[in-house]
């Protein structure tokens, strides 16, 4: 199962770099289930548009939630409890997606792994989207769960991301949680945005590490992604992970 929490494209006059077209193009075509959350009139239409393209074979069930994710997914979930493999992109501008949603998805499967998340988190512009906010308190202790957001604002750039990332590991308790930076620009630059992978899975940990360091360590030789997950592979425990860059 397939769920993407803010599926429209991010920038809809570039409609083919979008990450629902991308995963339904995908090949082999073994996801069967998706079910895509967007409340952007404009972006809702690209995906209608999207769905009616779609081949009538393989069958699969695709589903479209119009209106805000965090009321709207717990519905999906209780309409349809999902047991099996289970990946969710949370892909939010800044402050959309709340916390009680990410812990909603956390705890879904009462066996085996939990769903594993891509979460993003802003960081070139995180500062002055909060100066822009009305009544931040509201707003933020909504996106973070509580008034710690305070504590993150003021955290340098690298242990924002690390910050987040320890926060799926002891509270949401995932086995792994790596944060991952991604840079203004293909050949780097500042950091823009951190992405946080969770899992319960060490093969699906190593597998972001080797994806990341194919993508990034080409254009950014001096920078390296270090992942620290013990022994797992021959003790299989709950070892600590983190995703670190160094020069």
């Amino acid at each position: 199962t397939y769920l993407d929490l803010f599926a429209g494209p991010q920038k809809p006059e570039c409609p083919n770099s979008w990450a629902a077209e991308m995963v339904l193009a995908s090949e082999p075509r073994w996801l069967r289930n998706f079910a895509f959350f967007e409340k952007d009139g404009k972006k809702i239409a690209y995906l209608k548009k999207l769905l009616k393209d779609q081949p009538a074979k393989p069958k699969r069930a695709i589903m479209l939630y119009k209106g805000d994710m965090n009321a709207n997914l717990p519905i999906y979930l209780s309409d349809h409890p999902v047991s099996e493999a289970c990946f969710c992109l949370i892909d939010q501008h800044t402050f959309e997606c709340q916390w009680n949603t990410v812990k909603a998805l956390a705890a879904h499967k009462s066996n085996g792994n939990k769903i594993e998340i891509f979460y993003f988190l802003a960081q070139g512009w995180l500062d002055r989207a909060i100066a822009g906010l009305k009544d931040p308190d509201a707003a933020l202790n909504l996106w973070w769960g509580n008034d710690g957001w305070k504590v993150l604002q003021q955290k340098p750039t690298f242990d924002r991301g690390l910050m987040l990332a320890a926060r799926f590991k002891n509270e949401l308790k995932y086995k792994y949680s790596l944060a991952y930076p991604i840079f203004e620009r293909d050949e780097g630059g500042k950091i823009m945005f951190w992405m946080i992978h969770a899992s319960d899975h060490p093969e699906a940990a190593k597998l972001m590490v080797r994806a990341y360091n194919k993508a990034v360590a080409p254009l950014e030789p001096t920078e390296q992604l270090e992942m620290e997950i013990g022994n797992t592979a021959k003790t299989n425990d709950d070892s600590t992970g983190k995703a670190q860059v160094k020069k």
